[in-house]
């Protein structure tokens, strides 16, 4: 059916005309269309699994018509990923949330692309076939962005806690955070790479500290999270990953990708990424605005969840968020963080995507991290 081939950094899908025809045809809703025309480029960004995501574009003849089309092509493969069903970064978990009908029926305002098809390969990868959503959107949110989006997850985790039944698939994430937290050595780590003077700077003793503290009490906060309401999240819903469509009444309609982290989840959870995830992993935002995102993000997420008639206790809600974003985006980034100061192949491709030299983003990393110690006494006197 097709291959992939390697050019430059970039492993470039091989495909003909016959691979991309019953795509068109359904696209355009036309049996007779053919395609006269096809480029692939790749698609940068991001830090998921999978061997990456290009876009596939070129023109058909359409009823007697030239049109431009245009899909993206996620590219998944065993080898970038864990390799059983219960594995947090489970390599096929995507392709199978697109076979099944759990998008189909998604409850609440929360929109996913088409699905053209998924393909195995013959050398053992997954092709996925996805609507063109064109480029994200994240640079111009505002704090009323991020109050829409917390509505829409809201809404969606709401649903499963009131009248939707919750989805049962084997393949389905239900343990995301003790693995996540158990795939490195963790604050070992940390208390072996302290003679590197970068990673001194990165991790003052306040911030060392604090750190050490959460991290021995992850067990309690686990089990705690453990006995919260559950509900069906997509883990990953930050701003690189939601699509903003403008509507008539406006505010927009969000459109999530990347589902490859989806399962279930304590309420609450599903914040953890739309506050953090970008601050932490992708770029430097101001920290007064960053906060009055997060602000607006859980106004509107409580919102969500009332809206659709789940009224229960918000510290619940709270210690789901927190404790979620905490061991998530503080201790359990801590070996990346690790890698990403001292590495110098690191340094090459992470620096243009900051903008920053690496050691001139460290002061930015504290004052995130110096927030977090912040939220932690906060969750602790909850």
């Amino acid at each position: 059916m097709g291959g992939v081939i390697r050019e430059g950094i970039f492993m470039l899908p091989t495909f003909t005309n016959q691979t991309i025809t019953p795509l068109i045809r359904v696209h355009f809703a036309d049996p007779a269309s053919t395609v006269t025309s096809t480029q692939t480029d790749p698609l940068i960004g991001g830090t998921g699994e999978g061997l990456g995501r290009y876009r596939v574009s070129g023109k058909a003849r359409v009823q007697s018509k030239e049109a431009d089309w245009s899909f993206v092509l996620k590219v998944l493969s065993p080898i970038s990923g864990g390799t059983t069903i219960t594995d947090w970064n489970y390599w096929r978990r995507e392709a199978h949330v697109y076979e099944s009908d759990l998008l189909t029926t998604l409850p609440g305002p929360l929109q996913t692309p088409r699905c053209y098809g998924v393909q195995d390969q013959a050398d053992g990868s997954c092709w996925i076939w996805l609507e063109d959503l064109g480029r994200p959107t994240e640079d111009a949110w505002t704090a009323e962005t991020y109050w829409h989006a917390g509505h829409h997850l809201g809404q969606l985790n709401g649903h499963y806690l009131t009248t939707q039944e919750l989805p049962a698939y084997p393949w389905l994430n239900r343990m995301f955070l003790p693995h996540w937290l158990d795939r490195v050595p963790g604050m070992t780590r940390l208390d072996e790479a302290l003679a590197h003077p970068l990673v001194q700077r990165l991790y003052p003793r306040d911030v060392l500290d604090g750190y050490h503290r959460l991290w021995a009490t992850r067990a309690r906060w686990l089990s705690t999270l453990a006995q919260l309401p559950h509900t069906f999240c997509h883990l990953d819903a930050f701003p690189g990953n939601l699509f903003v469509r403008p509507t008539a009444i406006g505010g927009g309609t969000f459109v999530a990708i990347d589902w490859a982290y989806a399962g279930i989840n304590a309420i609450g959870a599903e914040l953890a990424a739309l506050t953090f995830a970008e601050v932490t992993l992708f770029k430097r935002i101001d920290l007064a605005t960053a906060r009055s995102n997060a602000a607006a993000a859980w106004d509107g997420y409580l919102s969500g969840l009332a809206a659709v008639g789940w009224h229960g206790e918000s510290k619940m809600v709270c210690i789901g968020y927190l404790a979620t974003a905490l061991l998530r985006f503080g201790v359990g980034m801590v070996p990346v963080s690790i890698n990403v100061v001292i590495d110098p192949l690191i340094h090459e491709w992470a620096e243009p995507v900051y903008g920053s030299p690496i050691a001139g983003m460290i002061d930015y990393w504290v004052e995130v991290a110096r927030w977090r110690l912040e939220l932690m006494r906060e969750l602790m006197d909850l």
